[in-house]
């Protein structure tokens, strides 16, 4: 199932992997800082409930705005392919979603 991308389609594959790189590494990094101070909270004498929802409620706006991040990020990759290289993927994608047998 190789896509057969061209040198233009390669480059601008490789830009937008540097940008999105660039872009999730901040929220990586925010989310990481998250998880950890909700388990420094979970694991101290000074719990507090009222603080502990606004991490978490930070904890679901990072998810929610890394999983847009990523599906824009995806959908530009996509709007690089032809209409070939889109259906290829497409049952490409398709088979990572078919269930072992047994």
């Amino acid at each position: 199932h190789d896509l057969n991308l061209t040198t233009a389609q390669n480059a601008k594959i490789l830009i937008l992997l540097e940008k999105e790189r660039d872009l999730m590494e901040e929220d990586r990094d925010e989310a990481r800082k998250v998880r950890r101070d909700i388990e420094e909270m979970t694991l101290s004498d000074d719990f507090d409930k009222e603080k502990l929802e606004k991490l978490i409620d930070k904890s679901l706006m990072l998810h929610k705005r890394y999983a847009l991040k990523k599906a824009e990020f995806s959908h530009e990759l996509y709007a690089v392919l032809d209409q070939q290289q889109r259906q290829a993927l497409k049952i490409k994608m398709l088979s990572f979603n078919t269930p072992f047998p047994g």
